[in-house]
């Protein structure tokens, strides 16, 4: 079973918790690396959308006390992904937010998109905001491709590259992921480079292997988009391009 599938499942399953800052990276790697848990490939597990929007979250660090967001999880199942193309109707039965989103991002064509419940608590483990967001998957040859939208709840600062378009500002981020032996030993390099916060060490694998993640994330109106990258390799301009294609694109 190659990486990429343990890596679908292990996120789609176990992802639920997303920190702030170190913790919330720390949440991450746990999540992905210390489980050994197995699936066929064409997301066929119930959570990977947690997965996904915790590597976005590394592009919107979430504020600590005085009442604000310190952890959130979030919940989905397949048995709500949507096949097809959806209209803004069918959404609007769904979330209480109308996302821009596109049927082709770039080169690549829509699979499915996927609703998920989401919880975020203040330091006292106290729920101070519930909603429902909705993710676009894209059909890649190898790899994940999405594009993430939520309700922009004005608790995240954002992170990342900065660039501007049209008077918004886009956060471009990218790190990379080694999935190693649980008796694995971290090198001088591995520590140097978790230092720089360009990569993140995840333990549970047979054997090492290095994936690459890049991000960006940027707010329109009232909803925060992240299209995420994970192991696909789009260069950075094409990621950039494609998050431009959604800002100027029309409401479906």
């Amino acid at each position: 079973m190659n990486l990429d599938d343990k890596i679908k499942n292990a996120l789609y399953e176990k992802a639920m918790n997303i920190s702030p800052s170190d913790a919330m990276l720390d949440s991450i790697k746990n999540s992905v690396g210390r489980e050994n848990i197995y699936m066929k490939k064409g997301f066929t597990a119930k959570k990977i959308i947690a997965l996904c929007a915790a590597i976005c979250a590394i592009g919107a660090v979430t504020a600590i006390g005085g009442g604000k967001v310190v952890t959130m999880s979030s919940h989905s199942s397949r048995l709500d992904d949507i096949k097809h193309f959806p209209t803004q109707a069918e959404l609007s039965k769904i979330i209480d937010y109308s996302p821009k989103y596109v049927e082709k991002l770039g080169k690549y064509e829509f699979d499915l998109a996927n609703p998920a419940e989401n919880e975020e608590k203040d330091a006292e483990g106290n729920v101070i905001n519930k909603y429902r967001d909705i993710s676009f998957w894209y059909k890649t040859d190898n790899g994940i491709l999405t594009l993430e939208t939520k309700p922009d709840t004005h608790t995240e600062e954002k992170d990342g590259e900065p660039i501007e378009y049209k008077g918004k500002t886009l956060y471009y981020s990218s790190i990379k992921y080694k999935f190693v032996p649980p008796d694995y030993e971290l090198t001088a390099e591995d520590r140097e480079l978790m230092d720089k916060k360009e990569l993140e060490v995840s333990y549970g694998s047979q054997e090492v292997e290095l994936k690459d993640n890049a991000s960006i994330l940027w707010v329109d109106g009232d909803v925060q988009y992240c299209i995420l990258d994970m192991d696909v390799h789009v260069p950075k301009d094409e990621l950039i391009a494609m998050a431009k294609q959604v800002i100027d694109s029309d409401p479906q």
